[in-house]
């Protein structure tokens, strides 16, 4: 139940970050489609390509939000091209500026609703069935011992007060495209294998970090991605810091890596400040990374903190695992993730 609480505390924020956060994962699928995949709730779409849209589509969300629940929100956002630049640019930061821009214009082209071991939103939560009004959703199928259900949104626009005539025809259009056959795809979440997560940054002192030195000298990586405004990611520091000195997972060769999201460029000096400040508060001694680019379509993030599981050869095990915990949680979860690298 706790669990719940917080993933329904933690939509709102989710859906608000996360929205300028997050660039869509296309891949040509034909000369005019481009398909968008949510692995995380186990579907995909065909949609026209980015240079065919006036506005913006962004992946809001495609995450679990409980043991049987899983969601995905794609939005559609009504800002001139010349100025979405700014947006992609403001990942994970929220600031008055963005919003002013945003505002009034990000209307929700759906959401799906994917429920495990077979269940129907007539199992779902109360709390669950308030917040996401399930009776305007609509079956989309099944995959497996999963069960799909759909909402669109094509009036009401609670986002989208000052959308201009041109960008509400667009979005009505692409309703109307989501809507046809074929368009959209089922498939088991979490059935798909992933690349390995390879990449090549910095962490907070400058020091060059490649992603087969760091995960091949662990049997098990875990990369903690944080914020600085995150007040629960602040708040599990030291914890994080007492499992890299647990000497049962230190004979596992454990690793807690830290990635500061909202430092988006490695020569921000006050960002990186910041964040040190903070890490040396809460007495913090591994390693921080700054993200590098395309860490969005490696390690999707749909609200903070959220925890990737890494094997030695830079594989992802299982599923993310999303919000803060107390220290004898993160073990239990440490151990379930070793038994599954094995």
């Amino acid at each position: 139940m706790m669990k719940l609480r917080k993933a329904v505390c933690l939509l709102p924020v989710m859906i608000l970050i996360v929205l300028c956060g997050i660039s869509p994962v296309c891949a040509s699928s034909e000369s005019s489609r481009e398909t968008l995949r949510f692995p995380g709730t186990g579907f995909e779409i065909d949609l026209p390509p980015a240079s065919e849209i006036s506005g913006t589509l962004q992946i809001a969300c495609d995450t679990r939000l409980d043991e049987d629940v899983r969601l995905a929100m794609l939005y559609y956002i009504a800002v001139p091209k010349e100025k979405s630049e700014f947006i992609t640019q403001s990942k994970y930061a929220y600031s008055s500026e963005l919003d002013a821009l945003t505002e009034g214009l990000t209307p929700c082209l759906l959401t799906v609703l994917s429920l495990d071991n077979g269940k129907t939103l007539d199992d779902l939560h109360p709390e669950y069935k308030k917040q996401f009004e399930v009776e305007y959703f609509e079956e989309l199928g099944s995959a497996g011992e999963h069960n799909f259900y759909i909402r669109y949104i094509p009036e009401g626009y609670d986002f989208a007060w000052k959308m201009s005539a041109e960008s509400k025809q667009e979005f009505e259009s692409l309703v109307e495209i989501c809507r046809e056959p074929g368009r959209i795809r089922l498939f088991e979440p979490g059935k798909e294998s992933l690349p390995p997560v390879i990449f090549e940054t910095v962490d907070l002192n400058g020091e060059e970090i490649h992603s087969e030195d760091l995960f091949g000298s662990h049997a098990l990586t875990m990369l903690n991605i944080w914020t600085t405004w995150c007040g629960p990611c602040i708040s599990e520091l030291p914890d994080l810091e007492k499992l890299t000195r647990n000497w049962k997972l230190k004979e596992k060769n454990v690793a807690i890596v830290g990635i500061v999201m909202d430092i988006r460029d490695p020569v921000n000096s006050e960002m990186i400040s910041k964040a040190r400040d903070i890490l040396s508060e809460k007495g913090v001694h591994y390693i921080n990374l700054i993200p590098w680019e395309g860490i969005e379509s490696m390690l999707p993030v749909s609200a903070f903190p959220t925890n990737y599981f890494i094997d030695s050869k830079g594989q992802i095990i299982g599923e993310c695992e999303i919000g803060s915990h107390i220290r004898s949680v993160y073990i239990d979860l440490i151990n379930q993730k070793l038994t599954e690298a094995e």
